[in-house]
């Protein structure tokens, strides 16, 4: 399907794609998703959702258990070791 869109409406988009950091498209299809296909009323009337539910269709997410690299392990340290972590990946240019 192509979608004609007036100036007015491409301008507008434009804009706010450019505050957003985000292509164009992309913000269109989700504006277009959100309002037409996500179901935000699914887990907010019985209270068992999670934010991780809410947030999906934005975010990725994975499980700890999944890889057992260095940051999954720091989470189960003390805040100090993960501070330490973040230092040494900042220095590096990693951060």
């Amino acid at each position: 399907m192509n979608i004609i869109l007036t100036a007015e409406i491409e301008s507008a988009l434009v804009a706010e794609a450019q505050k957003r950091s985000v292509a164009p498209e992309a913000l269109a299809l989700g504006v277009l998703h959100d309002r037409f296909v996500a179901d935000y009323g699914q887990n907010e009337t019985d209270g068992t959702g999670t934010l991780a539910d809410f947030l999906a269709p934005y975010i990725g997410t994975f499980h700890s258990g999944d890889q057992q690299t260095q940051p999954a392990e720091l989470t189960e340290s003390n805040d100090a070791d993960y501070v330490q972590y973040l230092l040494e990946k900042w220095r590096r240019g990693k951060l």
